[in-house]
C-alpha cells in the first residue's frame, strides 16, 4: 500500500434478504422509526389518552410543563445512563432494519485515534437526516463495529426535546441540545455527531442534488478550535433522494433561471418560518420514504489550527470536504452531481 493511501474498510448493511414478508416488515419499521413519525405517534397517543382517560389529563399536562422547563438536554443528557446501556439501545434490531431498508453502507477512509475526541460533521441534512440517524447516532449501519472505542453523543435542535416521550428516548440514546456550552462540555469526554447545515439545509434537499449550507457556518469551526477536537467530514450519498420535494431553489437551479414571483414568495415564507421557529418546512410529496441505496463516507479528521483565524480553518475544512466528495461521488451515483456550497 502506498504511504499516502489511507486504509479503507467498509461495513455494509445486510440487505441481501428479500421477499414480501421481509420487505413488508422493513417498510413498516422505517415508518415507525423515522424520527418525525415517532414524534407524531407519541403526541397522538397522548392526545387519545387525555380524551379516553380523563384522569390522565393532569398528569399529562404536568409532564408537558416538565418538558418545557427541563434543562437536562443542555446539561448533556442523563448522567446515570451508562455507555454500555446506550450502546445496547443503539443496537436494537429496528435500527438495523432501518439501515437495511436503505441498503446503507458505512465507509471508513481513515483510522481514528480512540484517545482523542472528534466532531463528526454530517452532510447533507436532507429532510429528516436518515443517514445521520442510521449511520452515526445509532449502530444501524455498524458504527461501533467500524469505530470501536469511539464514544459519542448526537446533537439535535433544542426544540426537539419538547416532544413528549420521544425526548426521553433521545436522551437515553445520548442526544444533547445544540448549544455551544453543551458541546464544549461533552467534547471533554466524548466525541459528538452533528449536522452543521441544520434546518436551513433541509430546504435545499431535492433528489439528484448536493447543496450544503456551510458558507457562513462558523459555529462548529469555533467549537473545534476551542475544544481542540478535529472535525471528521461525513457525506451521506442518497440522503436527498429519500424524499421527493418541491424545492423552489432546486427548481430554479435546474432551469438556470431566477426564482419566479410565486417561488420567491414560497421560499421567503419558508426561510422566515425557519428563522422564527428554528425548524424548517420543506415541501415533500411522499410521506413514505423512497427506498433508495445510501452510503455514508467517513473522511479523515481535519485538524483545526488555533494559530489561524476561524475563516482560514473554515476554508481548510471546506477544501477537505470538497475533495472527499469528488473522490467518492462517482462510486455512489453522484458522478454528474456537482457539490454546491451556499
Amino acid at each position: 500500500m502506498p504511504v499516502n493511501e489511507t486504509p479503507k474498510t467498509m461495513v455494509q448493511s445486510k440487505a441481501q434478504s428479500r421477499g414480501f414478508c421481509r420487505d413488508f416488515l422493513l417498510w413498516w419499521n422505517v415508518i415507525i422509526v423515522t424520527p418525525h413519525h415517532s414524534m407524531l405517534i407519541w403526541i397522538i397517543l397522548m392526545a387519545c389518552s387525555m380524551h379516553l382517560i380523563p384522569i390522565s389529563v393532569p398528569f399529562i399536562l404536568a409532564y408537558v410543563v416538565f418538558c418545557l422547563l427541563d434543562s437536562t438536554p443542555a446539561k448533556g443528557g442523563w448522567s446515570f445512563v451508562r455507555e454500555e446501556w446506550r450502546s445496547w439501545a443503539r443496537d436494537f434490531f429496528f435500527f438495523r432494519w432501518f439501515a437495511e431498508f436503505f441498503e446503507m453502507d458505512l465507509i471508513k477512509t481513515a483510522e481514528l485515534d480512540t484517545s482523542r475526541r472528534y466532531i463528526f460533521a454530517m452532510h447533507p441534512h436532507g429532510i429528516i437526516g436518515m443517514t445521520f440517524n442510521g449511520a452515526l447516532t445509532t449502530n444501524g449501519a455498524g458504527f461501533e463495529r467500524l469505530f470501536p472505542g469511539i464514544e459519542r453523543v448526537a446533537v439535535t435542535l433544542n426544540g426537539t426535546f419538547l416532544a413528549p416521550i420521544f425526548r426521553e428516548w433521545l436522551l437515553f440514546l445520548g442526544f444533547v441540545s445544540a448549544d455551544r456550552a453543551t458541546l464544549i462540555s461533552q467534547l471533554k469526554h466524548k466525541s459528538i455527531a452533528m449536522v452543521p447545515g441544520g434546518a436551513a439545509e433541509a430546504l435545499y434537499a431535492h433528489p439528484g442534488t448536493m447543496t450544503l449550507v456551510l458558507r457562513k457556518r462558523f459555529g462548529f469551526i469555533k467549537v473545534a478550535m476551542q475544544s481542540g477536537a478535529p472535525i471528521v467530514p461525513c457525506l451521506g450519498f442518497g440522503e436527498n433522494d429519500i424524499f421527493n420535494t418541491i424545492s423552489p431553489a432546486a427548481r430554479s437551479k435546474s432551469r438556470k433561471l431566477p426564482l419566479s414571483t410565486w417561488e420567491r414568495f414560497v421560499w421567503d415564507s419558508q426561510v422566515a418560518f425557519k428563522n422564527t421557529f428554528t425548524v424548517s418546512t420543506p415541501m415533500i410529496t411522499n410521506v413514505i420514504p423512497n427506498r433508495v441505496k445510501t452510503a455514508v463516507v467517513v473522511g479523515a479528521p481535519v485538524e483545526m489550527d488555533r494559530e489561524k483565524s476561524v475563516e482560514e480553518n473554515h476554508a481548510k475544512y471546506l477544501e477537505a470536504l470538497t475533495n472527499l466528495y469528488n473522490e467518492h461521488k462517482g462510486k455512489h451515483g453522484y458522478g454528474n452531481v456537482e457539490l454546491e456550497i451556499v
